[in-house]
């Protein structure tokens, strides 16, 4: 598994090419995909969009797990089992037409430089193989927040593929 896998682990700078800044700033979200993404049941990428509202407001928001089924078309349920201090066990059930996915993650919130990590709780029930990503905000101007999601995910070969 290792060497089929890169691991999303730093919240790392990006540059935004001209165009890229202006679909932000109309609302667009930009994906780039990893470059093996898709290969040998490996899936990963990054995602950034810019949101009219101040970072504190979405940090909330992306600590509502019962509308990640807003955000996210798979999947159809998340909860939180279980929390201590900065860090939670949540459960995730992905659907798609014909098959069922469900996983677990702890999360590590860091409020102070608003990221919230994740990793896949291997001893636990889980249909991937590997999961780790985060989600870090960045305040803007005007009350604006760049928000960026990565993720990197190992599928078992014939779930997806």
């Amino acid at each position: 598994m290792a060497a089929d896998f890169l691991w999303a682990t730093q919240a790392q700078a990006v540059s935004f090419t001209a165009e890229e800044k202006a679909r932000l700033q109309a609302g667009k979200t930009i994906k780039k995909p990893l470059a093996d993404s898709g290969k040998k049941g490996f899936y990963g990428g990054s995602g950034y969009t810019l949101i009219d509202a101040p970072a504190d407001v979405v940090w909330e928001a992306i600590q509502d797990y019962n509308s990640y089924h807003r955000i996210f078309a798979a999947t159809t349920s998340v909860k939180e089992i279980a929390k201590r201090g900065d860090k939670s066990l949540v459960h995730y059930k992905m659907g798609y037409k014909l098959i069922n996915l469900e996983y677990y993650v702890e999360l590590h919130k860091d409020a102070a430089k608003r990221t919230i990590s994740f990793n896949l709780v291997e001893n636990k029930p889980h249909d991937i193989s590997a999961a780790q990503g985060y989600w870090r905000l960045f305040p803007q101007k005007g009350g604006r927040t760049l928000v960026a999601y990565v993720v990197t995910a190992k599928i078992p070969m014939g779930v997806v593929n």
